[in-house]
Formats: structure tokens, sequence, C-alpha cells
């Protein structure tokens, strides 16, 4: 069995994203705290983020478009579809960078 390494570029990402949170965290902290306004912003935006996430499941995880055939055929491509779906949330999250 071949022993894997380390995925540097998750890693990366991951820290990346991370960091770009804390520093919003702290400079962005003061004009938000009580702004009501700000919080109706947030609200929203996750809102939205969250609908294509749910419409990007719903697209490509319908189990109706998995090919006939035995259950080692459907895992297989159960295993694509779920590679996908991976593949269209983290698009969908460069959409608002």
């Amino acid at each position: 069995m071949k022993k894997q390494g380390i995925a540097f570029g998750l890693v990366i990402f991951i820290l990346v994203g991370l960091l770009a949170g804390g520093v919003t965290f702290w400079f962005g902290g003061p004009y938000t705290a009580g702004n009501v306004d700000a919080l109706k912003i947030l609200v929203t935006a996750f809102s939205i983020l969250a609908g294509i996430l749910i419409a990007i499941i719903t697209a490509f995880g319908d189990a109706q478009y998995l090919l006939e055939g035995s259950w080692r055929i459907a895992s297989a491509h159960r295993r694509l579809k779920i590679n996908n779906i991976d593949r269209a949330s983290y698009y969908s999250m460069y959409i608002w960078l």
C-alpha cells in the first residue's frame, strides 16, 4: 500500500483562510460591533452561500444519475459524484473572493 503524504496545497489553503479570517476579525470588529445593518449583510451573504451549496448538492448528488449495473459500478460512480460536489463547492467559495 502506497504511503500518502501531506496535502500541502490543502494546508496552505486552510492557513490562508484562517489568516484572512483573523485579519478581518481584528480590523473589522470595531466597525461591526453593535451594527444591525452589518449583521443583516452577514446573514444575507451566508444565506446566499448556503443556497448555492444546496443547489450544487441537489444538482450533482441526485441518485438517478448513477450508472446502472452492479453496486461496485454505482459505488465508483458515487465517488466521482462526491468529488464533483467537493470541487464545485470550492469553486462557489471563490465567487465571493
